[in-house]
């Protein structure tokens, strides 16, 4: 038997699951499978290629840093200019994330699913077909409807997928398909590392933000986490323990707030520690 981690989608919040891995290395606890959906496929990616959580927290400021309000307003200057002479010129989102998928290139040293040090899967959505696409080692046999597999992708290309918060970012094209957040159609993929295998299941969902929308991107991400949440929500797929930290209020680019959100994925595992042990120790 065996168990898999799922690190959910959230955005910035995404840095608690650092926090929650720290936790579970501190206490030789290591997931033989994982499996992320956005934010969550960033950690899980960077975990699974060997990195340890303190090396994903020292690099995980530079990938949101990439996340600029210059360089968002930059492209909707561009976008406002299009508008006047046609309306189907405008661009499908205000950063290319061809910045971001340059780092996790450098971090990932370009690697393919197979090279990985945990089997990983990671989830993105088809925005033509509203399919969830899973990139894996290998294609599993889904247990969910709407679910494919693809199993030769640099995994750096299927994490700046997995993380393409709609507008925010240009969708990503991979073997035709052109893929947004994984989120949209399953942010916490339990019956991903189900399919991988798993028979426990010990998933992480960062839940909706508690912050309140302060502008047109902050109106977005609230729109998706709500969705995601009823989406989530309505999956039959369950894990065996469900950890929801408790974090402070924080939008995409708060960045000073990454210190808290780590802690706060710290202070959710150590309070887990104990019925996480008794999961993993059954099997």
């Amino acid at each position: 038997m065996s168990w898999g981690l799922v690190l959910g989608s959230g955005g910035l919040r995404g840095a608690a699951h650092v926090g929650f891995l720290k936790v579970l290395e501190e206490n030789n606890i290591r997931p033989p499978l994982i499996a992320g959906t956005s934010a969550g496929a960033v950690v899980a990616a960077l975990y699974a290629s060997g990195l340890s959580p303190s090396k994903i927290e020292q690099q995980i400021s530079m990938i949101y840093k990439t996340l600029s309000m210059g360089s968002m307003l930059e492209k909707f200057t561009s976008a406002s200019k299009l508008t006047k002479a046609r309306m189907e010129k405008l661009p499908m989102g205000f950063l290319s994330g061809i910045t971001a998928e340059f780092i996790l290139k450098n971090l990932l040293k370009n690697k393919d699913f197979s090279r990985l040090s945990i089997p990983c899967s990671i989830v993105a959505t088809d925005l033509n077909s509203g399919e969830t696409v899973v990139f894996s080692n290998k294609k599993y046999a889904p247990r969910s409807q709407n679910t494919v597999y693809i199993d030769r992708t640099k995994v750096a290309e299927a994490v700046r997928a997995s993380m393409g918060i709609p507008v925010l970012f240009e969708p990503k094209e991979i073997y035709g398909r052109m893929l947004i957040d994984g989120g949209v159609t399953n942010s916490v993929p339990v019956d991903i590392v189900m399919d991988m295998g798993a028979q426990k299941v010990i998933a992480v969902d960062l839940d909706i933000s508690g912050r309140s929308p302060e502008n047109l991107f902050g109106v977005i991400f609230k729109t998706i986490d709500i969705m995601a949440f009823y989406v989530s929500q309505s999956k039959p797929y369950k894990a065996d323990l469900t950890v929801k930290p408790h974090m402070p209020k924080a939008g995409l680019l708060d960045i000073d707030k990454i210190p808290q959100l780590i802690a706060a994925g710290e202070q959710a595992a150590v309070k887990n520690l104990k019925m996480i042990k008794k999961i993993i120790s059954h099997i």
